[in-house]
């Protein structure tokens, strides 16, 4: 057996700062963990805009309410909601902007793969934060319920 002699050098780090071998992958709390599966698994679609409609964060699938055209893209939402809820949710939005409180808009019909169906969407302002942000909150009507509003 031969024995080859390697001859390996470090990069030296930043002081005060671990290179990536030696911290290894994160590792995340129990706590964490768990709200991650409640915010992936259990909570409705939901955008964050600011007073203007761009979007700041979207969590979970939005894609049922959203429609994103080819071309140039635009994060803005009056210009990305669907047809059918664009003059609603424009004026739930300008009511929670002006009077700086939530707005609900209960059973707007979207058409989805050939069926109707009913969406509730909840429109909260968050004043307590650093900037005047609005909450999207889509719901969709269970199918249950849904059959019994559109007879």
């Amino acid at each position: 057996m031969i024995d080859f002699p390697f001859n390996i050098s470090r990069v030296s780090v930043l002081p005060g700062r671990k290179d990536d071998s030696q911290m290894g992958p994160r590792q995340f709390s129990l706590e964490e963990t768990f709200n991650r599966v409640l915010l992936d698994q259990y909570t409705p679609a939901s955008i964050l805009i600011n007073e203007k409609g761009d979007i700041l964060y979207i969590n979970g699938k939005i894609g049922r309410y959203i429609e994103i055209n080819s071309g140039e893209p635009n994060m803005n939402i009056h210009r990305v909601v669907r047809e059918e809820l664009k003059y609603g949710l424009g004026n739930a939005i300008r009511q929670s902007v002006t009077q700086k409180r939530d707005t609900v808009i209960n059973g707007m019909r979207i058409k989805l793969n050939n069926l109707d169906h009913l969406v509730n969407i909840r429109v909260n302002y968050l004043d307590n934060s650093a900037l005047s942000v609005l909450y999207l909150l889509f719901l969709k009507i269970p199918a249950h319920i849904m059959v019994k509003r559109l007879r």
